[in-house]
């Protein structure tokens, strides 16, 4: 199966028209169905989203139940993405990238392999497109004494500065 699948019908209802044909249905006693014609909408959706809040509202609640395709489980949360994204980007800037292998490597108490899986790499990669995580190459001799001089310039007028 592709990693990409190309979608065959529309998926989603959003939660407002979801509830507008609930409250037809509850208001003016018509059929599922026939709400759900009107509104172009699964039936089998409407049916579901309907009775989880008649569900929700005999036990005195007024919140809305969630409908629809949720999220997938994460393995990080969006904080600790973008931490480890800062983090990859930093050691590039470093002249320390990182392997792909040793992305994956990053938590160890992941399972046997101690490492994640193949799928969870490209799908980081793909929510963040501007990291480019590729086998890192040595630094040259010309590059490593460019910044090694830089770095030295900067750090004896630091010096002076401070004396």
């Amino acid at each position: 199966m592709p990693r990409v699948r190309k979608r065959v019908t529309n998926r989603g209802v959003p939660l407002e028209i979801l509830e507008q044909a609930s409250n037809v249905i509850r208001n003016e006693g018509r059929t599922v169905r026939a709400v759900a014609k009107d509104f172009s909408i699964c039936h089998t959706t409407l049916f579901r989203f309907h009775k989880k809040r008649e569900k929700l509202a005999s036990e005195g609640s007024d919140k809305l139940p969630r409908a629809g395709y949720w999220t997938i489980r994460r393995v990080f949360s969006e904080d600790q993405e973008r931490s480890l994204k800062q983090y990859l980007q930093r050691a590039a800037d470093l002249d320390y990238g990182l392997s792909p292998k040793e992305v994956r490597e990053i938590n160890r108490n992941w399972n046997e392999a101690c490492m994640a899986g193949v799928d969870w790499f490209n799908g980081f990669l793909k929510r963040h497109p501007t990291l480019s995580i590729r086998r890192p190459r040595a630094t040259s001799l010309s590059r490593a004494t460019r910044v090694i001089s830089h770095c030295l310039g900067i750090s004896v007028q630091l010096y002076l500065g401070c004396i």
